[in-house]
């Protein structure tokens, strides 16, 4: 028997990015060749994170727990959530059969 799932997307999950930029960019008016020095990666990869084009690695999240004291954890999760919201999004019907009969 095949069963639809329907995911309810109750909020909006913010890209990492969006959250390092309004929590640390912004908040301490860093400019943003300033703050890509400091995680030695180029301006143009931290502008297309803080622009939500590109996701958080577990090599940008160590640096970012670096830079930020913020767990390398919490930004791979933050990530994960985001792209199951963007999934979830994008193909708002499922079809699957249950593994247990």
């Amino acid at each position: 028997m095949t069963k639809q799932f329907k995911p309810t997307i109750k909020r909006r999950i913010r890209h990492p990015g969006e959250i390092f930029k309004q929590q640390f960019i912004v908040r301490y008016n860093l400019k943003i060749q300033d703050a890509a020095n400091k995680l030695h990666i180029n301006r143009v990869q931290l502008s297309r994170f803080l622009n939500g084009h590109d996701a958080v690695t577990v090599t940008l999240a160590r640096k970012l727990e670096v830079a930020t004291n913020v767990s390398a954890e919490y930004w791979l999760n933050r990530q994960a959530r985001f792209n199951l919201q963007e999934a979830q999004r994008q193909q708002q019907e499922v079809q699957a059969e249950s593994l247990f009969g």
